[in-house]
């Protein structure tokens, strides 16, 4: 066999690799698409085919992403942007398409100002190029909405996934998939604005279309039961909650590598759900299994292992487990500082359950120490809640002492 024909026959194993690893994945198959696309990485840098070698790591790279390794999709994203760079130039629609992949890791990896400037520089990109391609607005639209949304800019961001939403319907099925994004989106800032009567249609329905498109034990299909839990959890439907989650996490178990993101949130949502339907024991076996997966996966986030720690330790007073409950609070208190989202937040919760569990178990004086800052960080509405637990401090504490 000549040179010509070996090149001509491993040019048709680089296009079979491209074709099976982007099917592997569109069906949720991780592995296989991995397995796949790092093959045809490999065959289109032996040819020199710039264009299929950047098609295969933008591929590779939104796999990595799915099975939430991070640091491995930016390996594969990075050297595919200088790739694209090279072939077509920064002002063109296959460059904007890798910086609006990188913007999604981002995203996925809490990095919102690195994302921030991905989607932008994308969402430029799309703008200025003429004939738009109005389904690539609508994806840079639905990304960036997202990312708006966690950045608590409301507004922008209903106007960016509200857009999407439009021209998706306009253009695709009604079924299509990502409609069904959008909708999902949507029914996530509507649940943000406190809207419970816009929220659950659309979300419902977009679970729908998923689960119509790729079955019950899809990630995606997954992701928008996880979605549809959390707001059932809000309208107080707690035994509807506690199933999409159960569904959700059988199937990321199934399809999703151990210790992923995704399944470690919805086995935390699982256990809330638990806590609110007043079984402490199964609450604190799910928030125990969610710890244990923080421990063995570095990328997960400290809010996500911080989320398992405050629900251990509401589990623990539940169950009169004050010593417990101390000690996963505290350890929850000591990683606020590598926490940017919602630490107002999580610090009024954990200092108030700290502050319980110091009662309970008649520590009084470091509770007395406590209440100053528990009331700092306190709403304005909760002060006169405060001051009369201050008040029954100082008495218990006083009884204490006369009693010695």
């Amino acid at each position: 066999m000549d040179n010509s024909q070996s090149q001509s026959l491993d040019a048709n194993k680089l296009e079979n690799w491209i074709q099976t690893g982007a099917a592997s994945f569109e069906a949720g198959n991780y592995v296989e698409a991995g397995k796949d696309l790092t093959e045809a990485c490999e065959i289109a840098y032996h040819l020199h085919r710039k264009k299929e070698q950047a098609l295969s790591l933008l591929l590779l790279g939104k796999v990595r992403r799915a099975e939430g390794q991070y640091e491995a999709a930016y390996s594969a994203l990075k050297p595919a942007l200088e790739l694209r760079l090279q072939l077509f130039g920064e002002k063109s629609l296959e460059t904007a398409e890798i910086l609006d992949e990188l913007g999604c890791t981002d995203f996925d990896a809490g990095k919102l100002e690195e994302g921030k400037d991905h989607f932008s520089r994308a969402l430029d990109i799309r703008q200025s190029i003429q004939p738009q391609n109005e389904l690539d607005l609508a994806s840079s639209y639905c990304n960036f909405g997202l990312l708006l949304m966690r950045l608590d800019r409301t507004a922008e961001a209903e106007s960016m996934l509200s857009k999407s939403l439009g021209i998706r319907k306009r253009l695709l099925p009604m079924r299509n998939p990502r409609i069904a994004e959008s909708l999902l989106s949507l029914a996530e800032l509507q649940l943000n604005k406190g809207n419970m009567t816009l929220s659950l249609p659309l979300a419902e329905e977009g679970c729908q279309i998923y689960e119509s498109k790729f079955g019950k034990d899809h990630p995606k299909t997954a992701q928008a039961m996880h979605t549809r839990g959390v707001l059932y959890q809000h309208a107080g439907k707690f035994k509807e909650s506690a199933k999409l989650f159960e569904s959700a996490i059988k199937a990321q178990e199934e399809k999703l590598p151990e210790s992923h993101p995704s399944t470690i949130s919805s086995i935390n949502e699982y256990a809330a759900t638990y806590l609110r339907l007043g079984k402490a024991k199964e609450a604190k076996e799910q928030y125990e299994k969610a710890l244990a997966l923080c421990q063995k996966n570095e990328a997960i986030g400290d809010e996500t292992s911080i989320t398992s720690l405050i629900g251990l330790g509401v589990s623990n007073l539940e169950q009169h487990e004050y010593k417990q409950a101390e000690e996963h609070i505290k350890q929850a208190l000591s990683m606020l500082d590598r926490v940017r989202k919602n630490a107002v937040f999580l610090e009024k919760s954990l200092l108030y359950n700290l502050l319980h569990s110091l009662i309970w178990q008649g520590k009084f004086g470091d509770a007395l120490r406590l209440v100053p800052d528990t009331v700092r960080a306190r709403e304005t509405a909760h002060v006169t809640e405060m001051a009369e637990m201050l008040k029954r401090l100082y008495e218990m504490a006083s009884s204490q002492e006369s009693k010695k």
